[in-house]
C-alpha cells in the first residue's frame, strides 16, 4: 500500500511543490519489486519522482520524493488526480492528489532616479521590489533598458536593486524597468529622464 491515501497540496503558478510518498509491503504483495508510480489524469500538471522504479522488501517500505509543477496551460482553481502504484501489470494501490492551484503573486516596484542628469556623467537608478503584501522580494531579475541597450540591476539590500548609468546624448529619454521572478507576475515601469549638456565654467576676457 501507499501513504498517504489522500494528499492535499497548495501550489502556486510558476513554482514547484514537493511531497513524500511511502510505499509499504502489504499482505499478498511480499517483496514488491520493480514498482512504478504513474500519474493518472491531471493533464494540467507535470509530476516527477526521485526514483523511477521502487523495490520494497518484505516488512519494509520505500520513500519517494514527488515534485509537482503546473503546466503553462493551467489556471488557478481546484484539481484532483491519482498517483497509482503499479507492480508488473496490475494496479496495487493509489494516492488521490488534491491540488489547490494559486495565482501568481503581484510585484510592486518603487523607483528612484534623478529628475535631471548630465550627459556622459554617471547617475544612480534604484528600485525597491515588494510583493503584494509589502514584503521585500530578493533574487529577482531586474533590468533597465534605454537607447537600445539593457542593463542589469544588482542587489544592494533587502528587496533593493541598483545600477549606475551614463547617457551620451542630451534630450528627454524613456527608460523601461522590468522585474521578473518565478511565482510572480512580471512587471515594468516607464521612467523619463532629462539629459542636460555639460556645464562649463564662465571665462571673462578683460581687454585693456
Amino acid at each position: 500500500m501507499v501513504k498517504p491515501s489522500t494528499l492535499s497540496m497548495q501550489l502556486r503558478l510558476g513554482l514547484k511543490s514537493e511531497a513524500i510518498l511511502e510505499v509499504f509491503e502489504s499482505e499478498g504483495y511480499r517483496d514488491l519489486v520493480n514498482l512504478s508510480l504513474i500519474k493518472q489524469g491531471g493533464e494540467e500538471f507535470n509530476v516527477s519522482f526521485s526514483s523511477g522504479v521502487i523495490n520494497v522488501k518484505a516488512n519494509g517500505s520505500e520513500k519517494v520524493l514527488m515534485l509537482l509543477e503546473a503546466s503553462q496551460k493551467a489556471k488557478p482553481g481546484s484539481y484532483s488526480f491519482n498517483i497509482i502504484v503499479k507492480p508488473q501489470n496490475t494496479i496495487h494501490d493509489y494516492v488521490k492528489v488534491e491540488v489547490s492551484l494559486l495565482p501568481l503573486l503581484k510585484l510592486k516596484v518603487n523607483t528612484e532616479i534623478p529628475s535631471r542628469v548630465v550627459v556622459d556623467k554617471s547617475f544612480p537608478i534604484r528600485i525597491i521590489v515588494l510583493d503584494e503584501y509589502g514584503k521585500p522580494v530578493n533574487n529577482a531579475n531586474a533590468t533597465v533598458s534605454t537607447m537600445g541597450k539593457k542593463y542589469r540591476l544588482g542587489v544592494t539590500g533587502d528587496g533593493v536593486y541598483e545600477t549606475n548609468l551614463a547617457l551620451n546624448k542630451t534630450g528627454k529619454y524613456s527608460m523601461e524597468v522590468n522585474v521578473s521572478k518565478e511565482g510572480f507576475e512580471s512587471t515594468s515601469r516607464i521612467l523619463e529622464v532629462n539629459v542636460a549638456g555639460r556645464e562649463f565654467p564662465l571665462l571673462l576676457l578683460l581687454v585693456v
